[in-house]
């Protein structure tokens, strides 16, 4: 049985969703970047952010406790193209669910070496956003996201995460 919530954020955007998850299921939460770790060997909802499509910490999350869901977030439109790639490039097994929430973004929260590689990216995005004809409210949100700190964090994101839970 799940017993708790295992997440690594950059800019605050996962840690946001694994509290409100933690809130809807009462489980703790534990936060890599703290040191605070989980027991080892517990089953965990792994929530982690994505950089160039891997899931930040599931690996090392995934060789100390048994994963039982994956939830990623980013600045991307929510889509199940999305959700099969990061269960490809991260290796996730057939029979654990993964889950995608948007997130949001913050420049000013990165480390240098990541700004400087997402100020070139975020403009390639926006000039691809930007030929979209009528952007969905996921588009725009990613739009927002490539010209200034955004988020999208909305707890009704976790709807999915949270009947799989109830479901078990």
């Amino acid at each position: 049985m799940v017993s708790a919530i295992y997440y690594s954020s950059q800019t605050g955007h996962t840690r946001q969703y694994a509290r409100l998850l933690a809130e809807a299921l009462s489980l703790p939460w534990y936060d890599m970047a703290r040191r605070v770790p989980a027991p080892k060997s517990r089953e965990v909802i792994y929530m982690g952010w994505l950089f160039a499509g891997k899931v930040k910490g599931y690996e090392k999350a995934a060789k100390e406790n048994r994963v039982k869901a994956v939830c990623a977030t980013g600045m991307s439109p929510p889509s199940d193209k999305l959700t099969e790639s990061i269960r490809a490039a991260n290796k996730i097994p057939a029979d654990v669910p993964v889950f995608y929430m948007q997130g949001g973004f913050n420049m000013k929260a990165l480390p240098l070496p990541l700004r400087g590689i997402m100020y070139f990216k975020n403009k390639s995005i926006a000039a691809g956003l930007r030929k979209v004809d009528a952007m969905n409210a996921h588009q725009a949100a990613t739009f927002r996201m490539t010209q200034k700190a955004y988020s999208a964090v909305d707890r009704k994101n976790l709807d999915p995460v949270i009947a799989w839970y109830n479901s078990l």
